[in-house]
Parts: C-alpha cells; sequence; structure tokens
C-alpha cells in the first residue's frame, strides 16, 4: 500500500488589503474585489434581526470525528494560553463540502478547480464574512486519525500559526473518508473565522 500525506495551511482575506481591524497582521492572499454574501451589507456582513446568529450557525460537531478534532484543537490552544474557539456548522458544512470536493474532482489545494478558495466557500456556505483561515490535509492510508492529523498540523510552522492564531473566534471541522481498493483516502479541513 502507497503511504503519503500532504498538509496545506492558508489564511485568506477577500477585499483590497481590507481585513477585520483585529487581525490587521493577517496577509491578504491576493485576490481582487469584495465578497458580499446575499443579505449583507456592501461590507460583508450580515443584516436584519437575527441575521447574525444564522450565519454564525452555532451549534455541534455533527459526527464523532469532527467533535473528537474540535475538543483537539481547543485543547491545544488552552495549553498555549489562548481561548476555545467556538464551533460554527456554517463552517463545518464550508469544511466538509471542501473535503469531499477534493476527493471528487481530484485536487488538493484551497483553491478549487473552480477559482474558489476557503473565503467563498465560507460565505458560500451561509457564513457572516469571508475572513478566514483553512488548514487542510490529506493521506493515503495515513493521517487515519485525528491524533495523527493534528501532530502533522502542529509539526508545520504554517498549521501550528493558524490553530494558535489568538484572534480566531469560530471553528467549523471537515472530514471525508473513502476507501478505492486497497487504500484509504483521508481529506481534513479546519476552516477558522474572526469575529465580525
Amino acid at each position: 500500500m502507497n503511504r503519503r500525506f500532504l498538509l496545506v495551511a492558508l489564511w485568506a482575506a477577500v477585499g483590497a488589503g481590507c481585513l477585520p481591524p483585529s487581525s490587521s497582521t493577517i496577509p491578504n492572499n491576493g485576490g481582487g474585489g469584495t465578497t458580499t454574501p446575499s443579505g449583507s451589507t456592501g461590507g460583508g456582513f450580515p443584516t436584519g434581526s437575527g441575521s447574525v446568529e444564522a450565519c454564525l450557525g452555532a451549534g455541534s460537531p455533527s459526527t464523532a470525528i469532527h467533535q473528537a478534532l474540535f475538543d483537539a484543537l481547543n485543547l491545544y490552544r488552552m495549553q498555549n494560553g489562548l481561548s476555545p474557539l467556538k464551533y460554527s456548522t456554517t463552517l463545518e458544512k464550508a469544511a466538509d463540502d471542501n473535503a469531499r470536493d477534493q476527493y471528487q474532482r481530484h485536487f488538493f489545494d484551497h483553491i478549487n478547480p473552480d477559482g474558489d478558495g476557503p473565503d467563498d466557500r465560507a460565505v458560500d456556505a451561509g457564513f457572516c464574512h469571508p475572513y478566514v483561515g483553512e488548514n487542510i490535509a490529506y493521506g493515503q492510508n495515513v493521517l487515519a486519525t485525528v491524533t495523527e492529523v493534528m501532530e502533522g498540523w502542529k509539526a508545520s510552522p504554517t498549521h501550528n500559526a493558524s490553530m494558535l492564531e489568538p484572534d480566531f473566534e469560530y471553528v467549523g471541522m471537515g472530514y471525508y473518508h473513502v476507501t478505492v481498493g486497497l487504500d484509504n483516502l483521508y481529506y481534513w479541513a479546519q476552516l477558522l473565522a474572526f469575529d465580525y
């Protein structure tokens, strides 16, 4: 059996250098223009009664694996003197969809074949704004457990920086596993977001 793995991290902030005030040190991903989710102001933030709660998608992870990854991340943050993150089912949907899409369309990247990045996926899933960071990992017969993928991300400076970014407030986890012949393929994602 073939054993390989890949880890990739990205912080994305769409707009012409436009970042939330508390995160001005996070680099821009170079995307032009602005992203405006439906039901939002021109600044990309929700309007109307109850829309903030709806777009945050506060809730619990959908599976035991999502929960274990969420718990492992928050434990790691607290061990490093940081506040735990709040769980967003909206970000989970975007992360899960991305993990599955990478398998279905045979790519491993933050930017999908349509040119959409994590910021686009967050807004398309209904999140409040595009100011997100993303860790992804892929393993073929490796990275089969939360412990393995977390250790891989901790060992990578860019992934580790994403997980320990003090200004992130929300996270949704993504996971997709498929068996193809003798190979087990694992796709993992953390979609982290700033407050609005």
